[in-house]
């Protein structure tokens, strides 16, 4: 919250968690309450790619 305080870029992942299916799935309202608090316009960001990843740190084979 000090970072956002101080006008930070700050990278927040609404959804809380990794998606299995890499489709986007519903916000927590974490994310709500943040932004009421900081009004600042968010920037949207595609994180690309990084599903073989995932599923490397679980030990699945690519």
């Amino acid at each position: 919250m000090r970072a956002l305080a101080a006008g930070e870029m700050v990278g927040i992942f609404p959804e809380c968690r990794l998606t299995e299916d890499g489709d986007l799935h519903a916000f927590r309202p974490g994310v709500q309450q943040i932004l009421a608090a900081h009004p600042l316009p968010p920037e949207r960001v595609t994180l690309d790619g990084l599903r073989p990843a995932v599923l490397c740190l679980r030990g699945e084979p690519r």
